[in-house]
């Protein structure tokens, strides 16, 4: 027999024949694939032809692999296996060896929660990768993604670009948390949330934060006691003065908890939910690494959404 090329060989002629020396049976192999008979019975035509075999011989109730498609099982399902292997991983294959800087913008809540998971990720996955990260600004995300200064940015961006695109991470809601001295321990009503002393969190280039826009387009304005930019130094407020409370994504209160000595409580009355996103350039939306990247950020944050750690 000649030699094959393999340029003109199909690989999906030894899945089909795979499944018939499963079987014994064209018409079983068939079903299994999904496909007619008669496309099952043309594959097997072209085998027989390729290999210079009759492969199966009809009996009266089933069909004998002759002595060289008998040969050919162990090898078949080796290959065969072998591919599903390398397509099953192939995205963590894909970070092995990247030699190159990756730009992140995550925020309070993603540099806290997704960051340190992610770098353990990339550590074992891509030792020679280096990951840098900016500040959370949606308001300069967009062209920095643009600009290609910005591989991925985890939030959420008010944008029609068609060449950003995103995908849906999880959904957060808010709830408020406290010195475990804090004077009140079941959920807050509206009018003793607006009562409270808060610490409350803006940055000088953002709009309006999230809970104050929401508030304001209601009629409401809250107490804020202490503004700062840096929600990462409240715990260390709130534990200094028990008479204050501050909001924060549930998954990262959680996390603040679990910390330091805080205590949450709930908010008895509608409030905003926080969805979160991850953005990046449409000219990467099939690059295998940056295909990686993503893929392992969501599969962090789907443990986040989870467990709040």
């Amino acid at each position: 027999m000649s030699q094959i090329n393999l340029r003109n060989f199909d690989l999906n002629l030894l899945v089909v024949l795979h499944a018939i020396l499963k079987h014994n049976n064209v018409s079983a192999a068939a079903e299994e694939l999904g496909m007619s008979q008669s496309a099952a019975s043309h594959a097997l035509t072209r085998l027989r032809r390729l290999l210079g075999d009759e492969l199966f011989v009809k009996t009266r109730n089933h069909m004998v692999p002759t002595p060289k498609a008998a040969e050919l099982i162990e090898p078949v399902e080796r290959i065969l296996s072998s591919v599903q292997e390398i397509l099953s991983t192939h995205g963590a294959m894909a970070g092995r060896g990247a030699n190159r800087t990756v730009t992140l913008s995550l925020g309070d809540v993603g540099e806290t929660l997704l960051l340190p998971p992610l770098l353990d990720h990339i550590r074992r996955e891509a030792p020679e990768c280096k990951v840098y990260t900016l500040a959370n600004r949606s308001s300069e995300a967009e062209q920095l993604l643009l600009d290609g200064k910005l591989d991925v940015y985890v939030g959420f961006i008010a944008s029609s670009s068609s060449n950003l695109m995103c995908q849906k991470l999880y959904d957060d809601d808010l709830v408020a948390i406290c010195s475990r001295d804090y004077p009140k321990s079941s959920a807050l009503t509206l009018e003793e949330y607006l009562n409270a002393d808060h610490v409350t969190h803006q940055v000088q280039t953002q709009p309006k934060n999230l809970v104050d826009d929401f508030l304001e387009r209601q009629g409401y304005q809250r107490k804020a006691r202490v503004t700062t930019p840096n929600s990462m130094a409240t715990p260390e407020i709130l534990l200094r003065d028990p008479s204050l409370i501050s909001v924060y994504p549930r998954s990262l209160a959680v996390h603040l908890a679990g910390i330091y000595p805080l205590k949450l409580i709930e908010l008895a009355f509608e409030q905003p939910m926080i969805r979160v996103f991850q953005y990046w350039h449409r000219r990467y939306k099939n690059e295998v690494f940056a295909c990686w990247l993503r893929k392992s950020i969501f599969d962090i944050a789907q443990k986040v959404a989870v467990t709040g750690a």
